[in-house]
């Protein structure tokens, strides 16, 4: 049985795959980072653990994850290891942090291991739950938008090579044939979706509709002195942020499905060594941080406006 294991950072920056043996997994995981992870990177592209392009990485991640003493090195203290979702325990054998997975009907077990490190205010005061749960859902927002954004690729025709490996893709890939979303085109040698992988895309364009059509409205809204709310003015400001938080609504994935509905983002070359980074959608969606809040219109006003809007949807007979 084959071993992948895929090691980066939290913000997804650097990203370092390792091919193991049985026997390296046998092995408590402290060991895997002391006596693999800590080696030259040469050393291991000779072995066949890596490949020789993640160098640059590898080195990145190493001092990310060392710091070295009189007694040698070790794992700095505001450094934190998770896989698969689940901390990872260094006592354990390193076996435990792997799950099966399928590629082309084969068989191999697989690792998404990564590095978080705690900011300084963090190390110096540990860090709250409350900003522990806030950086875990921050990591798992950038998965699933990772997710979509893979899938609506494949979906408008990206052509994924299946006779070269990319690391920077060997994760998507990996869940998207477990899950049965997508099959190799072998026509064209590329990856295309499945039955199950095109009900996926219809429902992530079917979310996207649906809110366009409930909240398009709150693109131009004009409240004038007397509180009247009118809509589609070309005089108005732009609510539909304040509007999604205040519906419960996470407005930056409905930005990320609305700008990928329009193609807003056809043209950017590089994303497959980008899109799984917090990085890379801070900058996407870096209008939703600018837009207004709730607290600035006022919840009051935003109700109004929103009571308004949905009276004109209704009577527009969008919903009966």
């Amino acid at each position: 049985m084959q071993y992948v294991l895929s090691l980066c950072d939290d913000r997804r920056q650097h990203l370092v795959v390792f091919t193991l043996r049985e026997a390296d997994v046998k092995r408590p995981a402290a060991d895997f980072f002391f006596e693999i992870v800590a080696s030259p990177p040469e050393q291991l592209a000779d072995d066949g653990i890596i490949s020789a392009g993640q160098s640059d990485d590898l080195l990145a991640m190493q001092e990310r994850l060392f710091a070295e003493d009189s007694q040698g090195l070790f794992i700095r203290e505001d450094v934190s290891i998770s896989s698969n979702g689940n901390g990872l325990n260094p006592d354990e054998p390193l076996k435990n942090a792997f799950i099966e997975a399928d590629r082309e009907g084969t068989k191999y077990m697989r690792s998404e291991t990564i590095v978080a490190t705690a900011t300084k205010s963090q190390v110096a005061t540990g860090p709250t739950s409350q900003t522990a749960d806030e950086e875990q859902n921050a990591m798992q927002r950038v998965v699933a938008f990772a997710r979509i954004w893979f899938i609506w690729q494949i979906a408008h025709g990206y052509p994924i090579d299946v006779t070269k490996d990319d690391p920077d893709l060997a994760d998507s890939i990996a869940e998207a044939e477990k899950n049965g979303w997508i099959e190799i085109d072998t026509k064209k040698a590329v990856y295309a979706l499945t039955a199950k992988g095109l009900d996926l895309f219809r429902s992530y364009k079917e979310e996207c509709q649906d809110l366009v059509r409930r909240y398009d409205i709150y693109g131009d809204v004009d409240v004038d002195s007397a509180g009247n709310v009118r809509f589609d003015t070309e005089l108005g400001r732009d609510l539909r942020i304040p509007i999604f938080e205040l519906a419960g609504v996470d407005p930056f994935k409905a930005r990320l499905l609305l700008g990928l509905n329009d193609g807003e983002w056809r043209d950017i070359p590089d994303w497959t060594s980008h899109y799984q980074t917090r990085e890379f959608y801070d900058k996407l969606l870096q209008d939703v941080a600018y837009a207004p809040a709730i607290d600035d219109i006022g919840k009051d006003v935003l109700v109004r406006i929103m009571d308004s809007g949905k009276a004109e949807l209704r009577a527009d007979g969008q919903f009966n």
